[in-house]
């Protein structure tokens, strides 16, 4: 019964601490919204590196495991690394090893619903545009469209997340919500 109760105690933590991870590193994402305002409509040269939040998102993350790496123990430092990369199909188990899985799992997810409310928003703008005289944001000359702008930064971010997920756990990029994260900006090319 003490073991059970233990166990309980344990799990309920490790829910809780998660939750506070995850909640640091989705606010980290909000920057993403301003994606589209950086690029659409301005004159801004086609990026070349990863938007200055990425760097920031897993930061929670890492500033937990690095002051508390002497007290926990590597399968679980592994185990919560790889658990902000992963979906959301685990949702429901219990074990403590994979209650951060559940909880802090949805980073990679919430990238990919920012990044598809992003992408849902310039699609609505570009239809729009077209049906404007003069039709802003095309590419003229030569030169890259907003739209290409936007996605090439899209890409460049994506990129920096998963070389960020590789140092975090190498077996981190490698989950398939980050790959679904990839392919959802290849595909809105």
């Amino acid at each position: 019964a003490a073991i059970e109760e233990l166990n309980v105690i344990r799990t309920t933590a490790g829910e809780n601490l998660c939750a506070m991870i995850l909640a640091d590193c989705a606010y980290n994402l909000q920057p993403l919204r301003g994606i589209t305002q950086t690029y659409m409509y301005t004159n801004k040269s086609m990026p070349t590196r990863a938007s200055y939040y990425v760097p920031r998102i897993l930061q929670p993350l890492n500033d937990f495991l690095t002051k508390h790496s002497a007290h926990l123990a590597p399968d679980l430092k592994d185990s919560w690394s790889l658990c902000v990369a992963s979906s959301m199909t685990d949702k429901y188990t219990t074990t403590p090893h994979t209650l951060t899985h559940t909880h802090t799992n949805d980073i990679t997810t919430r990238f990919y619903e920012m990044v598809t409310e992003l992408l849902d928003n310039l699609k609505r703008m570009e239809e729009n545009l077209k049906r404007l005289p003069g039709k802003r944001g095309a590419a003229e000359d030569g030169q890259a469209s907003d739209k290409q702008k936007i996605l090439r930064q899209l890409t460049l971010d994506v990129e920096e997340y998963g070389r960020l997920l590789t140092n975090l756990n190498p077996q981190a990029a490698a989950l398939a919500n980050y790959a679904n994260l990839r392919q959802h900006i290849t595909n809105s090319s």
